[in-house]
C-alpha cells in the first residue's frame, strides 16, 4: 500500500493495493468512525511506546488509522527517501505543498484517501522495524482502504496480503505453492512487497483507478492457511 507508489504502502505504503470476509467486516462506517475517533497524541516523531503518533501509525499496536498520504510519509521503511522527513499532512493544501512542493509526486491525490492498516508482529516489530527478510516468517498486514468519487459516492476496497514461503514460486504475476496451487497476486511495483502475496481483494463502489480489480484465493483466503508452523 506506491508505484505511483503500494499500495500499495507499507504498504506501498501500500503504493498502491480474506477468507472469511463478510460485508459486515469491511463496513465503511465502522472504519471512517475509527478516523474520526483517533486521536494522535505524539508531536514530531514517528516512534512512540504506546498510542498513535502524528501520521497515523501505533507500532506498538500493530496499527494505522489515518490518510494513505501520511501512511506513505510516516512510514518508516521510507526515512531514507526525499520525503522521510517530512510532517503528516493536515488538512492545508496550499501550506504543506509550499513546504514539500515534491508532495504532488507521492501522489498528491492519496490526501484523499482514509486508510486503515493491520499487521502482525512478524511483519513489523512494535519498534517500527522491518526484519531483513519476509520469507517464512508468518507475517501478515491488512489494508482497508476508503473515499469519495468524484460524484460523491463512497468506495471501498479490502486487501490481505501474507508473506510467502520458501516454496512458493512465481509464474505469469501470480503466486503458486509446492503443490502447484495458485495462492494470490505477485506485486513487483514495489520491492517491499514483492516477498508478500496479495490473497485477497474486496471491493465496494467505483474504485480508484490505482487499486486492484477483485480477487480471491479459491483455495483459501484465510490468514491462518499460510502459517508456518
Amino acid at each position: 500500500m506506491k508505484n505511483k507508489l503500494f499500495i500499495t504502502i507499507i504498504f506501498l505504503f501500500g503504493l498502491l493495493l480474506l477468507s472469511s470476509c463478510s460485508k459486515e467486516s469491511i463496513d465503511d462506517t465502522l472504519y471512517l468512525n475509527q478516523i474520526q475517533e483517533t486521536e494522535l497524541t505524539a508531536k514530531n516523531s514517528k516512534i512512540i511506546d504506546a498510542g498513535f503518533n502524528e501520521y497515523g501509525f501505533n507500532w506498538n499496536a500493530h496499527h494505522f488509522n489515518g490518510i494513505l498520504f501520511n501512511a506513505i510519509v510516516g512510514d518508516n521503511l521510507y526515512n531514507d527517501l526525499f520525503f522521510g522527513d517530512w510532517e503528516p499532512y493536515t488538512g492545508n493544501d496550499e501550506e504543506y505543498l509550499t513546504k514539500y512542493p515534491l508532495a504532488v509526486y507521492l501522489p498528491w491525490d492519496y490526501r484523499h484517501i482514509n486508510l486503515v492498516m493491520h499487521w502482525n508482529e512478524a511483519l513489523i516489530s512494535k519498534e517500527g522495524i522491518y526484519p531483513d527478510d519476509w520469507i517464512d516468517s508468518n507475517g501478515w498486514i491488512t489494508f482497508h482502504y476508503s473515499g469519495m468519487d468524484e460524484d460523491g459516492n463512497r468506495w471501498s476496497q479490502f486487501q490481505k496480503w501474507v508473506t510467502a514461503k520458501s516454496t512458493d514460486y512465481i509464474l505469469d504475476g501470480k503466486w503458486y505453492n509446492m503443490n502447484d496451487e495458485e495462492i494470490g497476486i505477485y506485486y513487483s511495483l514495489d520491492t517491499a512487497y514483492e516477498k508478500i502475496v496479495l490473497i485477497q481483494v474486496v471491493n465496494s463502489g467505483n474504485i480508484h483507478p490505482d487499486f486492484f480489480n477483485p480477487y480471491v484465493n479459491t483455495t483459501s483466503s484465510g490468514l491462518g492457511k499460510y502459517k508456518i508452523h
